[in-house]
């Protein structure tokens, strides 16, 4: 019975074996042939590019619609052609209909659907020079060539990529119709059957060594029978003893961390629970629920400024009115991360282009250049904490260049406050820049700042002037450091965390 218990056992985990090296292994012949397919659409975008916008045109121009879906669906559906109406050559054109489209068996085409595909403009007289290219066989986007041609634009075309199957979804299509010889089936036929005869294979040498190992047992049966009985004794001894530390120490222990742990969630669900009611509680302001409301009125008050006699005072504050709501909502919508205080791996650019394209309000009026590394660069860190830490720091930039503004505005000077945040590597080190062109750290402060949790700004209120103690708490918490100087027109802050390796 044991004996067979242990067969199964051995062909359970040779099957698991065969099927998990099968799907691994198909998970590399799955990435290279949907590769390659991208690589063969990429090299016919290209080389259609270079034509089909001249032919599309010329047709298109003389309403030949029998030869434009003769074109459009002389790929067998393999990818889809689309031509729209737009006659403008901004990326965006939400009014565009669908003229033409290929017909295909694996997708259906639609306006909305349209836009974060690349395309070429139809024109009259038909364009003849290339605006766009793939400078290599690899490439996801195009280039211009620097050519521009000339004549009205009559529509566009898209070239849109066949949408292809996920890997699970590839997988079950073949498992249904294992004996199909389209698509990437016989690889995926070929490795089942190789891990199948290595699995056998490996099961009749470990069968044969098992039987082996069966034979030394019995010669081993009786030298384990005259130390059984000490086996036991010393059993019996080490039995007493693990309950008399169990009694005395390990219970005591357990409780302590089982109390330890719920409190430590006790609090955890504490702090998300009053986030979520502080959320609630703010979400009960009206302007919360209208936030076009003061724009809205706004402008109306600056159309009739001088019918009513409204000062432009009384405008500045309603836009400043406006932009703390904003704020508000701002803050409001970040406070949801709260609740998460453990470090994990992230990926530095994930985040910062999170931040970019949620920028507090306050700061949306000046120009900020976020330059990323196409390398990821992954550290140990709090997500919500890192973007404290962007998010204070240009704060702070914010602060000096308004200063800098108002200084230069009584001398009647221009000032046009620029910001670059900048994400790179050195080393084993991940640095994030923040660079900014406004009146410089205050050198009284320079040396303690983001790196004290001392509050530096005395001046400012009890919840004022906190962004170098928080900036200094989370790069205490997750390892990380901070360097600044001043340029010869502002400054730039510097802070730097260890590089993790991340398999991908």
């Amino acid at each position: 019975m044991r004996s067979t218990i242990k067969k199964i056992k051995r062909i359970s985990l040779t099957t698991v074996a065969v099927i998990g090296a099968t799907l691994l292994l198909n998970y590399a012949n799955y990435k290279r042939y949907y590769s390659s397919i991208f690589t063969i659409q990429t090299v016919d975008f290209n080389i259609l590019s270079h034509v089909l916008s001249t032919k599309l045109s010329i047709l298109l121009a003389d309403n030949n619609k029998r030869e434009i879906n003769k074109v459009i669906n002389s790929n067998y559906g393999l990818f889809g052609l689309v031509i729209t109406d737009c006659k403008t050559d901004k990326p965006d054109c939400p009014g565009q209909q669908v003229l033409f489209s290929t017909y295909s068996k694996y997708q259906s085409y639609a306006s909305a659907d349209l836009n974060n595909f690349t395309f070429d403009l139809l024109r009259n007289p038909p364009p003849l020079k290339v605006e766009q290219f793939y400078p290599k066989s690899t490439a996801k986007k195009r280039e211009s060539t620097g050519q521009q041609n000339s004549g009205n634009i009559i529509g566009r075309v898209y070239y849109i990529r066949r949408k292809f199957p996920s890997f699970l979804i590839a997988q079950w299509s073949w498992l249904k119709n294992p004996f199909s010889f389209s698509s990437v089936n016989p690889l995926y036929n070929l490795t089942f059957a190789v891990m199948a005869i290595g699995g056998v294979t490996l099961y009749l040498l470990v069968e044969k060594k098992d039987l082996q190992n069966q034979q030394k047992e019995q010669e081993y049966q009786l030298k384990l029978l005259k130390t059984e009985n000490e086996l036991l004794k010393f059993r019996t001894f080490n039995s007493a003893f693990e309950q008399i530390i169990e009694q005395d120490f390990s219970s005591v222990i357990a409780n302590n961390l089982q109390q330890l742990d719920s409190l430590l969630k006790n609090i955890l669900l504490r702090i998300e629970s009053d986030a979520q009611n502080i959320i609630h509680d703010i979400y009960k302001a009206p302007l919360l629920f209208n936030p076009d409301t003061i724009p809205k009125y706004i402008n109306q008050l600056e159309k009739d400024k001088g019918k009513s006699h409204i000062s432009d005072e009384l405008i500045e504050l309603l836009k400043n009115l406006n932009k703390t709501i904003q704020t508000l909502k701002w803050v409001v919508e970040e406070l949801r991360g709260i609740t998460r205080i453990q470090s994990e791996p992230i990926i530095v650019q994930k985040q910062l282009k999170h931040f970019q394209q949620n920028l507090p309000p306050t700061i949306q009026d000046w120009q900020i250049d976020f330059v990323y590394p196409d390398t990821d660069l992954w550290i140990n860190c709090n997500p919500w904490h890192l973007r404290s830490i962007i998010k204070n720091a240009l704060y702070n930039s914010s602060s000096a260049m308004k200063k800098y503004r108002r200084k230069l505005k009584k001398e009647k000077k221009n000032f046009n406050g620029k910001i670059k945040v900048e994400c790179k590597r050195k080393d084993d080190l991940v640095i994030i820049q923040i660079e900014d062109n406004g009146s410089g750290i205050p050198e009284d402060i320079i040396e303690r700042l983001y790196e004290t949790t001392e509050r530096l700004n005395q001046t400012a209120g009890n919840l004022r002037g906190n962004g170098s103690i928080i900036i200094s708490t989370y790069l205490t918490l997750h390892n990380g450091t901070v360097e600044k100087e001043n340029l010869d027109q502002g400054a730039r802050v510097s802070f730097i965390f260890p590089l993790i390796k991340q398999e991908a």
